[in-house]
């Protein structure tokens, strides 16, 4: 579970609180403050990894750099006042506090870190679709961060090899052999059109590579993850397994280490002995264990910006379900949303009571007859919040655990109210004829 509170930082003009699961959704009218959450989340889950895999809280030194990495990194300049804004991020494994304009990062559970890989997806990801866009000069953004995962990732898709988009019988693969357009789109019989990215709908340039990441990212990135490794990587990997033998030599034999250089005590107390005293060979282990859990990732924590964007309604609705799915699937992983569609909402409600009947023994069969996916929420995976008026409020009924009925109805009530208005007004003209 972690915990989010901001005070004063750009539209979040009062505080907002929100605590992140698995599953998140943020939805609001728009320049309120929901990616303003989300990019702060990112930056402090990537702090927590940066700390936590390198095993120091010196990845940022002060107020000043915390400010800076978000807003050049965010594009978020002038929303975080030194005078007056408040950041508190806290996690099984790390704190980090920015108190207008103090900096505190402390560890709360240092050795019990997974490493995870972090991608945000920004709502102007269909730049990417744009001719030569590898070659342009782009500022150190979360644009050229995705831009570079995009990047690693759809040179592994070609023409015999073509991801296919959600169930609209439409496929993705790269074309390494054209002299512009790389990027292709193809009818799933590979007869009715072949057009470039570029020159698809609004919609498809928006879903296309989101959706292309998010499925390689939760397969072959695992399976191809390490595979070449740079000299600064390996020495930065050396760097981190002599900090894991300082930090266990020091856990076991804390005397010793105070007294003398911990590579020694290592040598004599844990690495002689290794192999005769089972005791010694499980502190080889506990190092063994602690390096793959650091190095290694084992999920995705995804982070969306209006992944709704341009699309027809059921399309969304389906693009959620295959974004809970993929995360249910063999690398556990989590989504963070911001969005201004009701219809996600809705969607993760049905989710969410599916999870429920699970629990309750109803066939997984069964509900995917109903609902249509085999995606389900459980409870206490799923938060949900509605950002306005510079704060946050939480859109899950304490007692049912689903999102409040007012709140899913909301447009409908809106247009309900509008529509029998005008009706009443109509009638009137009638009865005057």
């Amino acid at each position: 579970m972690r915990h989010l509170t901001i005070t004063n930082v750009g539209p979040i003009t009062k505080t907002a609180q929100i605590v992140y699961e698995r599953f998140c959704i943020l939805i609001g009218p728009q320049s309120n403050g929901k990616s303003t959450i989300a990019k702060v989340l990112s930056t402090c889950l990537w702090l927590e990894k940066e700390a936590c895999t390198s095993l120091t809280t010196e990845v940022v030194k002060n107020g000043e750099e915390f400010k800076n990495l978000i807003e050049d990194f965010h594009r978020m300049h002038n929303y975080i006042h030194p005078d007056s804004s408040f950041i508190e991020y806290q996690s099984p494994y790390i704190t980090i506090v920015y108190d207008k304009g103090r900096f505190t990062m402390s560890f709360n559970d240092k050795l019990a870190y997974q490493r995870l890989k972090i991608s945000y997806m920004p709502s102007d990801r269909n730049i990417v679709t744009m001719k030569d866009i590898e070659k342009r000069d782009i500022e150190p953004t979360n644009f050229r961060s995705f831009l570079f995962d995009w990047l690693d990732t759809n040179r592994n898709f070609d023409s015999q090899h073509k991801a296919p988009i959600l169930n609209l019988d439409v496929k993705y693969y790269f074309d390494d052999k054209a002299k512009e357009r790389m990027d292709m789109l193809t009818h799933e019989n590979g007869v009715s059109y072949n057009i470039p990215l570029y020159d698809a709908s609004s919609g498809m340039q928006s879903l296309v590579p989101m959706t292309v990441l998010m499925h390689y990212l939760v397969s072959d990135y695992f399976k191809r993850y390490g595979k070449d490794i740079s000299f600064e990587q390996q020495q930065k990997l050396n760097a981190l397994a002599w900090t894991i033998t300082r930090e266990i030599t020091s856990k076991y034999y804390p005397e010793q280490v105070s007294q003398s250089d911990y590579k020694q005590v290592f040598d004599e107390q844990i690495k002689a002995k290794a192999i005769d005293n089972p005791v010694a060979a499980g502190y080889i282990e506990e190092m063994k264990e602690l390096f793959a859990r650091l190095t290694t990732p084992q999920s995705i924590s995804f982070i969306l910006e209006e992944p709704e964007q341009n699309l027809f309604p059921q399309t969304q609705v389906d693009l959620f379900n295959d974004t809970i799915a993929l995360c249910n699937a063999e690398h556990p992983s989590s989504v963070f949303i911001t969005t201004h569609s009701p219809y996600l909402l809705a969607a993760a409600n049905i989710l969410l009571f599916s999870g429920r009947l699970h629990d309750l023994g109803v066939s997984a069969q069964q509900l995917q007859e109903i609902t249509g996916t085999a995606a389900s929420i459980h409870e206490g995976e799923f938060t949900a919040y509605t950002v306005s008026d510079g704060t946050c409020r939480s859109l899950l009924d304490e007692e049912t655990h689903l999102i409040r009925e007012n709140d899913l109805d909301t447009a409908s009530d809106y247009n309900g109210e509008v529509f029998d208005r005008l009706y009443q007004i109509y009638v009137q003209k009638l009865r005057n004829k």
